[in-house]
C-alpha cells in the first residue's frame, strides 16, 4: 500500500494520458446520466457527480447498489464503474439498464463488465488491473471526467486542472507525508468524525472508506449545513475519544463557513482533538485531488500506528464467500 500511495501522482498522469487517447463520442446527449459503482470503484462517480453538479444542463446522479432507479431510460446513459469488472451489484445494474435501453459506457480492468460491453457493442476503457480497487482511484476518478468532458460538460479547463493537481502532488509528497504523519499520531486511537461543506461529500466518504479499509478503524462522515440540523445535538454527549476532522476549502458556501466556525466552537467543549484541514489548489478539481491524497497517507499512517496491515481485508473475503453460497 505504501508504493500504490506513493505512485498516485504518477497513476493520475498514466490516467490524464489514458484519458487523452480515448475516441469516446456521444452523438445525441442524454437527458440523464448515471455513475454506477461500489466502494473503491465507485466513489470516483460520487465525487465527480458532485463536480458537475453546479454547471452541469443534465443530472449526473450516482449509484452504490443492486437497483437501477426508475427514471433511467432509453435517453439516459449509464456509466459502469468496476474496477474488477466482477462486481455483482454493478454487473446488475449494467443488465438492468441494457434490458432497458440506456446507452451505457464502462471503465473496468476486465471480467464480466468487458465481456458484456464487448458483446453489447459499448465502450469500455480499459485499466490496468491487479491491485486492490481503493488504490486505482486515480484510473476511475480522471476517466471519469475525461467522460464527463465528451458529453461537453466540462471543458479542456477541466483536463488542465487535473494535470495541475498531479504536478503539484508529485512534487509536494514530503509534504503531505508530513502533515499526515502527525493528524495520524494524534486520532488513530480515537473515533475520528469526518465534516465538511456538502460539496466535498463525496471526498470526505473517500477519507472514511479508507479508513475502514487501510486502517481498520470505524468512522463516519457527515456535512454541514445538514449536521446542524441533528448530529451537533449528539456532541452534547461526546468526550475526548472522538476526534473531529474539518475540510476548510475556498470554495466552501460563505454561510457554511461560520457554521462551520460555531460547530467547531461546540465541539471543542467536549474533545481536545478537533482538526482542520485545509485543502490547497486553485480549482475544485485541485482541491479535491490533493485531499484524496492526503487522506489516502494518513489512513497508512495510522495503520502503522494501529500495527494493522492496510492490504488485507479479511472481512470483506468473508463476506464474498459466504454470499457466493447462496
Amino acid at each position: 500500500m505504501l508504493q500504490l500511495i506513493e505512485g498516485f501522482p504518477a497513476q493520475m498522469k498514466e490516467a490524464i494520458d489514458l484519458g487523452k487517447k480515448q475516441s469516446i463520442s456521444f452523438e445525441k446527449k442524454p437527458d440523464m446520466v448515471l455513475i454506477s459503482g461500489m466502494g473503491g470503484s465507485g466513489i470516483g462517480g460520487k465525487i465527480v457527480s458532485q463536480l458537475v453538479a453546479g454547471i452541469s444542463e443534465i443530472p449526473v446522479l450516482s449509484n452504490s447498489d443492486y437497483a437501477l432507479p426508475r427514471s433511467i431510460n432509453s435517453k439516459s446513459l449509464v456509466i459502469i464503474c468496476s474496477y474488477s469488472g466482477n462486481t455483482e451489484e454493478t454487473i446488475q445494474v449494467m443488465e438492468k439498464a441494457y434490458s432497458r435501453g440506456a446507452s451505457i459506457a464502462c471503465i473496468s480492468s476486465g471480467g464480466r463488465v468487458s465481456e458484456l460491453a464487448k458483446q453489447w457493442g459499448f465502450p469500455c476503457i480499459q485499466i490496468p488491473g491487479g491491485q486492490p480497487p481503493r488504490s486505482q482511484f486515480g484510473y476511475s476518478s480522471v476517466l471519469l471526467i475525461f467522460l464527463m468532458k465528451a458529453l461537453g460538460i466540462l471543458g479542456e479547463e477541466a483536463i488542465g486542472q487535473l494535470s495541475e493537481a498531479a504536478n503539484y502532488l508529485e512534487k509536494s509528497q514530503d509534504a503531505i507525508r508530513s502533515s499526515a504523519k502527525e493528524i495520524a499520531a494524534k486520532i488513530s486511537k480515537r473515533i475520528p468524525i469526518i465534516y465538511c461543506d456538502n460539496a466535498y461529500e463525496g471526498v470526505a466518504i473517500r477519507w472514511k472508506q479508507q479508513f475502514n479499509e487501510n486502517s481498520k478503524m470505524l468512522c463516519w462522515q457527515s456535512v454541514v449545513p445538514e449536521m446542524n440540523h441533528n448530529e451537533l445535538v449528539g456532541w452534547a454527549g461526546a468526550d475526548d475519544k472522538f476526534a473531529s476532522l474539518l475540510f476548510r476549502n475556498e470554495d466552501d458556501f460563505s454561510k457554511n463557513k461560520i457554521r462551520m466556525d460555531i460547530s467547531r466552537s461546540i465541539m471543542s467543549k467536549k474533545s481536545n482533538q478537533i482538526i482542520e484541514i485545509s485543502s490547497i489548489g486553485k480549482s475544485r478539481i485541485e482541491r479535491i485531488y490533493y485531499l484524496v491524497n492526503l487522506g489516502d497517507w494518513i489512513s497508512y499512517y495510522m495503520a502503522v500506528e494501529r500495527n494493522v496491515d492496510p492490504i488485507v481485508i479479511d472481512e470483506i473475503d468473508l463476506l464474498k464467500s459466504e454470499l457466493s453460497k447462496h
